[in-house]
């Protein structure tokens, strides 16, 4: 018995995704204890003021199952919530709540290999874009903050990950868990509300075909993906509801609407030729001279309106100016997320990709990476943060190109 036991646990320390999950945990645990040495406990959960904002959203929550808070208003409940959970055991103790993060934070990256190898049929690329989610500083560094930012890409992967299995599967029960998941994400960070085209793509070209399809085939095989995409629209839809109804907004969350001012100050600036920042303080002196036009709630709702209306008007009047800033912050906020070399190693995976015949895999991955992409040209001054999840695609293109790289180099000296 005691053989059998020693067996299994050499066993299991031998798995590839065991040594990754070992490695993106202790690389995060020791960037705590120097992030603890330097600010100290006591100022974990008062960083800056969203970590501030999601640390009272969720003892409003737990305390008094309260949700109109600045925290919830601005990002939606899903990371409150989670704290809120972990706060029933554990207390308000910010360093139990960024072990649990940071554990959770290494399986982010083990999910990320297992769908990188699911999706690429390469082991070694999978475990590679697994590595680079576990190792990359952005990553390590985002486990040990008390923001939204690791439980949606986790929940974002492991949402990916069952949708692709239920479309080979075509289990009911799959497709239902994929989309509660992608919907727990969305409610995480309000980005995350269009993934339902990503699913419609990876059905299109994921979807497995024999032979020439009937209606009745057609319609069999779309049932299940269709019916839990409209799951998630419906479960969003009414939070945007209760939004409607509480507050007198249609948005999943305030945090999109809140960045309309500094895009109308990019905007503005480039029509103007003048400085970002003279452009941003002459549009404050506009919110703070239009909040008597809205009713305002107990919090900035008003404001965040204000700054959306400025917004609005200014893209109406420029639409073609706006979309070329709109394009450049997000190519700016994508490209400078690692650096150029990044860049340029994703774009000779793309090629390999491609020279593989796997295009169908090559469009789901330009898709993830223009979605965030988009997205994260409407956010001024936070490239590595925001653009973060578009790792899902970035890995796995960086990681087709360091594969095969080196089996070509490795190759060509085994010749010489």
């Amino acid at each position: 018995m005691r053989q059998r036991i020693r067996d299994s646990i050499v066993h299991i320390g031998r798995n590839p995704y065991v040594i990754l999950f070992a490695l993106a945990l202790v690389v995060r645990l020791v960037y705590l204890f120097m992030v603890v040495n330097r600010v100290g406990v006591e100022h974990l959960s008062l960083l800056d003021e969203d970590i501030e904002n999601y640390y009272r959203a969720a003892i409003a929550i737990r305390d008094g199952f309260e949700f109109q808070t600045k925290g919830v208003l601005i990002f939606g409940p899903g990371y409150p919530v989670l704290l809120a959970i972990l706060m029933v055991p554990v207390g308000i103790n910010p360093v139990a709540l960024l072990l649990f993060q940071i554990v959770l934070g290494a399986l982010g990256a083990v999910l990320m290999a297992m769908l990188a190898v699911r999706w690429t049929e390469h082991r070694a690329v999978g475990l590679v874009a697994g590595g680079l989610v576990a190792l990359l500083p952005i990553s390590i560094s985002l486990a040990t903050k008390l923001r939204s930012d690791v439980p949606y890409m986790v929940l974002t992967i492991a949402g990916l990950l069952l949708f692709d299995r239920a479309i080979r599967s075509s289990k009911a029960v799959s497709y239902i868990l994929a989309v509660l998941l992608l919907t727990g994400a969305a409610l995480t960070r309000s980005m995350g509300q269009f993934m339902f085209v990503m699913l419609f793509v990876m059905v299109l070209v994921r979807a497995p075909r024999s032979g020439r399809s009937s209606p009745a085939s057609v319609v069999r095989r779309l049932k299940w993906p269709l019916l839990s995409t409209l799951l998630m629209v419906l479960l969003l839809g009414l939070w945007i509801h209760r939004n409607e109804q509480v507050y007198g907004f249609r948005y999943l969350a305030l945090a999109g609407p809140d960045s309309f001012l500094k895009m109308a100050a990019l905007v503005s600036a480039d029509l103007e030729g003048k400085s970002y920042e003279d452009a941003l303080g002459a549009y404050l002196v506009t919110v703070d001279s239009c909040m008597d036009a809205h009713e305002s709630d107990a919090m900035y709702t008003s404001r965040v309106m204000c700054k959306r209306d400025l917004f609005l008007s200014l893209a109406s009047a420029h639409p073609f100016t706006t979309a070329k800033v709109i394009l450049a912050n997000a190519s700016r906020n994508s490209n400078s997320a690692w650096g150029w070399h990044f860049t340029v190693l994703a774009i000779i995976g793309a090629v390999l990709v491609y020279r593989e015949r796997k295009r169908g895999l090559l469009l789901v991955l330009l898709c993830l990476w223009g979605y965030f992409a988009f997205f994260s040209g409407f956010t001024v001054q936070q490239g590595q943060r925001i653009f973060y999840p578009g790792l899902i695609s970035w890995s796995i293109l960086i990681a087709y190109a360091l594969v095969f790289g080196y089996r070509a180099v490795r190759s060509r000296f085994a010749r010489g």
